[in-house]
């Protein structure tokens, strides 16, 4: 299941970021200038549309990179 949640997450990295990241490389944010706030919350919404899934407000806080969201859809599918 992981790397369906990888692939999904990959992705919307590629659409949103313009950013290809590979499935092994993770991605921080706080390293990334693209990635703010706004482009913050349309990856979460990708991921959420890709995989059937919601995060939490607080989940969505707290996310701070690439490995942190697959985990946390991951975790979610898992429930």
């Amino acid at each position: 299941m992981t790397s369906k949640v990888e692939t999904a997450v990959c992705e919307a990295f590629r659409v949103i970021l313009d950013l290809p990241p590979d499935p092994g490389q993770n991605v921080l944010r706080k390293e990334s200038p693209i990635w703010d706030s706004l482009k913050h919350m349309e990856i979460i919404f990708a991921v959420e549309a890709r995989l059937g899934i919601q995060f939490s407000e607080e989940e969505m806080g707290a996310i701070d990179s690439k490995d942190h969201i697959v985990r946390l859809a991951v975790a979610h599918l898992e429930s």
